[in-house]
């Protein structure tokens, strides 16, 4: 399964961001105890907070995709539209969003989080295509 991009940030507001980014609308949180929340233009996923380290972030694309250890769990999936600007992941309120490469159209996403005690460490975002290898 090939890797499109793999880095770590500071989620500032304890969470980051995979959206469309000519897109205004970004996902919100209601109530702030949400894992995951889609939007329009992405997808938001709630994380550790900040001032205990980076969260490292990876997007992947396949369908085939394995954990590698019984922390990491699937939290969300469903379809994510992409333009053509492709989309940019990472942490919006940190400025530091990093663009990915993808075809315009609609994409099955599946987000994985690397779970521990004060909240996720890693967000691994799989976008498969059907109909595509």
């Amino acid at each position: 399964m090939p890797r499109l991009l793999a880095f770590e940030t500071p989620p500032y507001y304890a969470q980051v961001h995979l959206l469309d980014p000519m897109v205004r609308d970004t996902p919100q949180f209601e109530t702030g105890l949400e894992e995951v929340v889609f939007g329009p233009g992405g997808v938001v996923v709630a994380t550790r907070p900040d001032h205990l380290g980076t969260v490292a972030i990876e997007v992947r694309c396949g369908s085939d995709y394995q954990p590698l250890d019984e922390q990491t769990c699937l939290v969300a999936h469903g379809d994510l539209v992409v333009g053509s600007s492709g989309l940019v992941v990472g942490s919006v309120v940190g400025s530091d969003l990093r663009p990915v490469e993808l075809g315009k159209g609609v994409y099955q996403l599946q987000v994985f989080v690397r779970k521990s005690s004060d909240g996720p460490t890693a967000v691994i975002f799989i976008l498969d295509r059907p109909g595509t290898q």
